[in-house]
């Protein structure tokens, strides 16, 4: 397994998708789903904090946790996609970009964030990231279609990346 994709759509209208925290969660869900060994690498750190690991302001916490997991030799190189961080909570957000831009020696990890740039402080708090600019006056022609759209194309980019990566690990090569 040389990849692996995982992805969080953010959502205002949701109490379980609209703080950072939930999004750490759900991508750590995700990557013991995949890679049931990684449990062992998280179970010191729940013990020691037990139930602090389900509150909210367990940002950091459950940030450091999932790059604990994503650094073991058990872990393959790692693609998150998160969509629509303008719609969670605003102080978790702020927290957790902070924590999610801050470098990684592993190289393991690819954050792909799709969000608007309003309120500012999501463009100030990504910096000098690389970003792709699309119409902010256009919200209600795209809103039905962003989620659907994204969600399909990060399944195909999953599936593509993971048999690129088995062909070449089997030495045979896909020129498309």
């Amino acid at each position: 397994m040389p990849h692996i994709a995982l992805y969080f759509f953010c959502s205002n209208a949701a109490d379980t998708r609209n703080h950072a925290s939930h999004i750490i969660r759900s991508l750590l869900s995700q990557l013991i789903t995949k890679i049931r060994s990684l449990i062992r690498h998280l179970m010191p750190t729940y013990e020691v904090q037990g139930s602090r690991i389900l509150s909210e302001n367990s940002i950091e916490l459950l940030w450091s946790m999932f790059l604990a997991a994503i650094s073991t030799s058990d872990t393959p190189r790692v693609l998150c996609l998160m969509d629509g961080l303008d719609e969670c909570n605003a102080i978790s957000t702020k927290t957790f970009l902070n924590e999610a831009i801050r470098p990684r020696p592993s190289g393991r990890l690819n954050l792909l964030i799709v969000s608007r740039e309003h309120p500012t402080w999501i463009r100030d708090s990504l910096g000098a990231w690389s970003r792709i600019r699309l119409d902010p006056d256009a919200k209600d022609d795209v809103q039905d279609s962003w989620s659907a759209y994204i969600f399909t194309r990060t399944e195909e980019l999953a599936c593509s990346v993971v048999k690129r990566c088995s062909q070449s690990s089997l030495g045979k090569s896909d020129p498309h």
